[in-house]
């Protein structure tokens, strides 16, 4: 899709096995006390995708264990062969051959990977992310990254805008260049205030999940307004928020049309490049 097309994408989602997509939402929505919009199926994330008008989803697979490497990133590669679907790839900090390992992920075709920090357990500006980010953007792939509070993990936040700032001048990144660094939940969900202070205009990208209804209308505009909407995208998190309600918030929002398509669509269509 690209930037003459219309239609939604989504850059934040999230399935599971059939076999294990029940019990894992299940548990998932107790620890984290919120409501599930999907079952957490690739048919589930499909009918979701038909009822809001969502034409295309990036699925965001995260590697919990170095174990996992291999099988995530299988996966991911057919899951990419789906219509109106792309999966990213995975890789843990404490993979060994990282470098190795994210050109395998290049070969298999995928366009990104995700990270998560809480997940995974080591916080955004340590040595073994910077490689790994350092890596994979000048291998041309996207990295997509939680960050801010995870509501279904405890304490200590392993991806706020201190580490993604440190991070940013460890790797002088710099404003002149347009980093394919995603940083989720729109720069640090429940850490908005700090985003916009220190986050907002870096030439990182934002996307936009898990954010409706529990940022400010007003702070999620000043945000927009100082970051640029050409530099953040759709995203809902699935199955943790609705794609319908997400779009009727963004279409509702005192923003230009211009801003609301980059939001909706056009960014994200620039960054995937051919879709």
């Amino acid at each position: 899709m690209g930037e003459g097309k219309s239609g939604v994408i989504d850059m934040h989602t999230h399935i599971w096995p059939d076999k294990m997509a029940g019990r894992t939402v299940k548990a998932l929505q107790e620890i984290a006390e919120i409501p599930a919009f999907s079952d957490g199926t690739l048919k589930g994330l499909k009918e979701c995708m038909k009822k809001s008008g969502v034409t295309l989803s990036v699925i965001l697979p995260v590697v919990t264990k170095p174990e996992q490497f291999e099988t995530v990133n299988k996966v991911a590669a057919q899951l990419s062969k789906e219509p109106g679907i792309i999966s990213f790839g995975g890789i843990h900090p404490l993979n060994d051959h990282k470098k190795k390992k994210l050109l395998q992920i290049k070969e298999l075709g995928l366009k990104g990977i995700k990270l998560h920090p809480d997940y995974q357990k080591t916080f955004f500006d340590d040595p073994s992310y910077i490689e790994i980010v350092k890596d994979a953007l000048n291998m041309g792939l996207i990295v997509s990254t939680h960050a801010g509070v995870d509501v279904g993990l405890p304490s200590p936040v392993h991806c706020s805008p201190k580490e993604i700032n440190h991070l940013y001048e460890e790797l002088q990144l710099g404003d002149n260049v347009d980093n394919k660094l995603i940083l989720a939940h729109t720069g640090g969900c429940d850490c908005w205030e700090e985003v916009l202070d220190t986050v907002a205009g870096k030439k990182v990208y934002l996307d936009i999940s898990f954010t409706m209804g529990r940022i400010p209308d007003a702070l999620f505009l000043e945000i927009v307004h100082k970051h640029g909407a050409d530099h953040m995208v759709f995203g809902t998190d699935s199955p943790w928020s609705s794609a319908k309600e997400t779009i009727a918030w963004i279409k509702g929002l005192p923003l230009s049309k211009e801003e609301k398509e980059d939001l909706l669509y056009r960014t994200a269509g620039r960054l995937l490049a051919e879709y």
